[in-house]
């Protein structure tokens, strides 16, 4: 019996917390169910303490759903190569893309044809839409957001020079202009936290903070080492290419959280989960 009031006492207290910033107030707030262990799990990072947090509300958001939250992407087109490339000046830019040829052009069996990165780049790749963690369009203010490309090599074959050739773009960097004045970038495409198999929120080698609310326009650019054939002979490769993809636009926002005295698929009519 005293097992089981002591149960039902601590039940009642977690039931009765609820832990709402007063300074947010005057902002809606975007409820969410707690039936994802990412927001147990952040709300156990916010609150340090001990018990089932399956409830959290991101505060300054807009009602609605998640989809609700990205805007429509759209592509870059103005070139990012920040001050200072180790890289140097690009051999040229147009329409958002850069290309540094190599300081020594590669040598051509005899009776192929010169390509010049000029000539490669008309045959650029196309870029699906990244990713990002926690949610799409969503981080949280002072926690990491982690981006994820969908760059993947491609083989692109179209007429050059009045000869049928293949271009190959291989990704080899990765940049990502946060909006905030940050930059991050790696030689890796990124991967999602489970893939990592580790904790939501944890760092990563392409994730950002941002320290403040509100809206940020993320431009990605993926860098491509390019080579080309024709004839299914050895690739020669032409230089690297900066391609950008396409924007990302990110709300952050402020986790404010609930105690609730169980999962919301228990207790669907819980605060928070409604």
């Amino acid at each position: 019996m005293v097992r089981r009031n002591a149960l039902l006492t601590g039940s009642l207290l977690c039931f009765g917390l609820a832990l709402w910033a007063s300074q947010h107030t005057p902002e809606s707030a975007w409820a969410y169910g707690g039936c994802n262990p990412n927001q147990s799990r952040i709300c156990a990072e916010v609150t340090g303490g001990g018990v089932d947090l399956t409830g959290w509300a991101l505060i300054g958001g807009r009602a609605g759903t998640p989809g609700a939250i990205r805007e429509p992407a759209q592509s870059a087109t103005t070139p990012n190569v920040p001050a200072g490339d180790p890289r140097g000046e690009p051999t040229w830019c147009t329409a958002g893309v850069c290309g540094w040829a190599p300081e020594e052009p590669a040598e051509v069996e005899a009776g192929v044809p010169s390509v010049t990165l000029e000539d490669v780049a008309s045959f650029l790749p196309s870029l699906p839409d990244g990713a990002m963690e926690p949610g799409p369009g969503v981080a949280v203010r002072r926690l990491p957001a982690n981006f994820i490309s969908g760059a993947t090599e491609q083989i692109v074959s179209a007429p050059l020079l009045d000869r049928v050739a293949e271009v190959r773009f291989t990704p080899v960097g990765f940049a990502w202009e946060t909006g905030d004045g940050g930059r991050v970038e790696s030689s890796s495409a990124g991967k999602k936290w489970a893939q990592l198999r580790t904790r939501e929120f944890t760092d990563t080698a392409t994730s950002h903070r941002y320290q403040e609310r509100g809206w940020y326009e993320v431009r990605p650019t993926v860098t491509f080492e390019a080579a080309y054939r024709f004839d299914g002979a050895g690739w020669t490769p032409v230089g690297v290419l900066d391609v950008p993809a396409p924007v990302i636009n990110v709300r952050v926002v402020t986790v404010d959280t609930r105690l609730t005295r169980g999962t919301c698929l228990e207790f669907p009519d819980d605060p928070g989960c409604r």
